[in-house]
C-alpha cells in the first residue's frame, strides 16, 4: 500500500500596499499518528545537516496544521538562522539615479 501525500499551504507575509504578499508549499504524509514532511514523491525531506521533520500528534490535533508549522520550520532550517520569510522572493526597488 503506497502513503498519501498531502499537500499543505502557509502563508509567510500578508497582503500589503503594493504587495501581493507570499506564500510556501509543502508536502507531507500522515501516518501512524505521526506528521512527516516529504517530497512530491513520499520521501522525507532533509535539511542541510541532515535532519527530518516530523511529528507525532496528539488525538484532535489536525495534521494539516502541524504540517504547516513543519513547513515554515524547515524553509527556516534551510535558509539559515536569522532569516526572515518577508526576505525571501521580495520585490527588489532600486533607487532612481537620474539616468534615462
Amino acid at each position: 500500500m503506497t502513503t498519501k501525500v498531502h499537500h499543505v499551504i502557509i502563508q509567510l507575509s500578508k497582503p500589503s500596499g503594493d504587495s501581493a504578499g507570499s506564500v510556501a508549499e509543502g508536502r507531507y504524509t500522515y501516518e501512524d499518528g505521526t506528521v512527516t514532511l516529504t517530497d512530491r514523491l513520499g520521501a522525507a525531506v532533509r535539511d542541510g545537516e541532515g535532519k527530518t521533520y516530523g511529528q507525532k500528534i496528539a488525538e484532535g490535533e489536525d495534521p494539516q496544521i502541524i504540517a504547516g508549522r513543519l513547513t515554515r520550520k524547515f524553509r527556516q532550517a534551510l535558509r539559515g538562522k536569522g532569516a526572515h520569510a518577508s526576505d525571501f522572493n521580495r520585490q527588489i526597488r532600486y533607487p532612481k539615479t537620474g539616468r534615462r
